[in-house]
């Protein structure tokens, strides 16, 4: 299928509380080509559910689905583990330490390795009840199969964007649709620490909604806001920021390598929606004056419009986890015949 150099088509499928984002590609030689991408919106009297997207898409049972878990629904432990296990016996360790802390069977836990070293390993651990109800059964009503790869929220941004800087790195995510702050350790790419607490941020975005009258998908598609909207995110980012900083210090301190806040080489700020980076920058800025913020760009080409990487920066990191082997350079979008 497709020939030498073309991989197994790829969908990912971003899922939040009211709406799916949804990406279709396959990776050519070093590039991956975007064929089709759109958003769903949850919606009916009763109940609102997702609608089916097969009139959209066009599915085979070689595509890799990859979607991702909600981040109240995820837990991460770290364990003892020895060295030079395959992946899968890792996961099965922790699938059974978790089994004992929930004292439930072992079969009714999913378990995801997102970092190690040498003796130690940190896992992203979830009940199957938990994700059948917040994964399954959406992928189900969008008329998809059950994903091939299921990754916490948080990572799919991570895999979306390229870091001006290497070395040992903090990212700090804020998601304000879904209301949580990550905080990641990371040290040239392998995850050594991993904090999330859970904030209602959404209630900034409320505020921006009832003053503009913009809706959600509007804000998140924005490159602007007003004096009385930027105002009032510099106080509440502000606040927050000082929360941030004391969980930086606790990630580090319980990373799974023994490093110190003067070996961190930069802090990379990351928000959703994109308009509130900037503030957020300038806000963390005046409560840290240790650390270097570092810059990030997201993994694409010159013919993405900005709205479209506003929109699509979760679907396009989830798509970027599906591939296979190999690196990819670049991103396009392919364009329409005709």
């Amino acid at each position: 299928m497709g020939g030498l150099f073309q991989q197994k088509r790829i969908v990912g499928v971003d899922l939040s509380e009211t709406k799916a984002t949804l990406i279709q590609a396959r990776k050519r030689f070093e590039k991956l080509e975007i064929e089709k991408f759109f958003v769903v919106e949850k919606s009916g009297d009763g109940e609102k559910r997702f609608p089916n997207v097969k009139g959209k898409l066009s599915f085979d049972i070689e595509d890799v689905i990859v979607t991702n878990a909600r981040m109240d629904s995820v837990i991460f432990i770290t364990i003892d583990v020895p060295p030079k296990l395959k992946r899968r016996e890792y996961e099965e360790m922790a699938k059974l330490e978790a089994a004992r802390n929930f004292g439930i069977s072992a079969e009714e836990i999913l378990s995801t390795l997102v970092g190690r070293t040498e003796n130690k390993g940190i896992f992203a651990i979830a009940k199957k009840e938990n994700i059948s109800e917040t994964v399954l059964k959406n992928l189900e009503d969008l008329g998809i199969g059950e994903p091939d790869v299921l990754i916490p929220d948080v990572f799919k941004y991570l895999y979306a964007i390229d870091v001006s800087l290497k070395g040992n790195l903090i990212f700090v995510v804020l998601s304000f649709v879904n209301n949580y702050i990550a905080v990641i350790l990371q040290s040239f790419m392998e995850t050594l620490g991993i904090r999330v607490i859970f904030r209602e941020l959404s209630r900034m975005i409320d505020f921006i909604r009832e003053n503009s009258g913009m809706d959600v998908y509007q804000i998140e598609s924005t490159d602007e806001l007003n004096d009385t909207e930027i105002a009032f995110l510099k106080g509440e980012l502000a606040d927050l920021s000082l929360e941030i900083v004391r969980e930086i210090s606790l990630t580090i301190n319980e990373s799974i390598q023994n490093i110190s806040l003067d070996d961190i080489n930069a802090v990379v700020l990351i928000t959703d929606p994109n308009v509130f980076e900037d503030i957020f920058k300038e806000a963390f800025s005046s409560v840290n004056s240790n650390l270097t913020l570092g810059k990030f760009s997201l993994k694409h080409s010159a013919n993405f419009p900005n709205i479209w990487l506003n929109i699509y920066k979760g679907a396009l990191g989830l798509t970027l986890r599906g591939v296979e082997s190999g690196r990819i350079k670049s991103v396009f979008i392919k364009k329409k015949k005709g």
